[in-house]
């Protein structure tokens, strides 16, 4: 038996929602050949098996394996772009951490009065949603 692909096995792993979501977000913005990889996302999640070579005949990239690697690598960071947004309507954590990564350019840029407010609002943010392992990040 053929080894799983680690894009498939992502594809696999998605829910209704999340394919949806990554369908409506993708669809909307790319044109063209841009699409190789919706096209590649719809072959895969419409197929019980792994079967690389006929993805490939399917997408006119039988000789073009190096293409074919890329469009299967920019497809998986796209599916990971789209969970990240996605997942992050329904996280608390998630909003915390964006802060968290807010807080250290505002260090960076030795922006110390927005800093200290910044972090004020992101401790009272992380004990109200009982995040407090989050607080020593802060």
């Amino acid at each position: 038996m053929q080894n799983q692909d680690d894009l498939f096995l992502l594809v696999k792993s998605l829910t209704k929602n999340e394919k949806g979501y990554f369908k409506k977000l993708y669809a909307a913005f790319e044109t063209g050949k841009d699409k190789d990889f919706l096209l590649l996302f719809d072959l895969i999640d419409e197929t019980r098996a792994y079967d690389e070579t006929e993805f490939k005949k399917k997408l006119g990239r039988e000789t073009k394996q190096l293409n074919f690697a890329v469009l299967k690598n920019y497809l998986t960071e796209k599916i990971l772009q789209a969970l990240r947004m996605f997942h992050q309507q329904f996280s608390a954590e998630y909003d915390l951490l964006t802060e968290i990564q807010e807080l250290h350019l505002l260090k960076s840029k030795k922006l110390d009065h927005l800093l200290s407010r910044k972090l004020n609002k992101a401790m009272k943010t992380a004990e109200a949603s009982g995040l407090n392992s989050l607080q020593l990040y802060l």
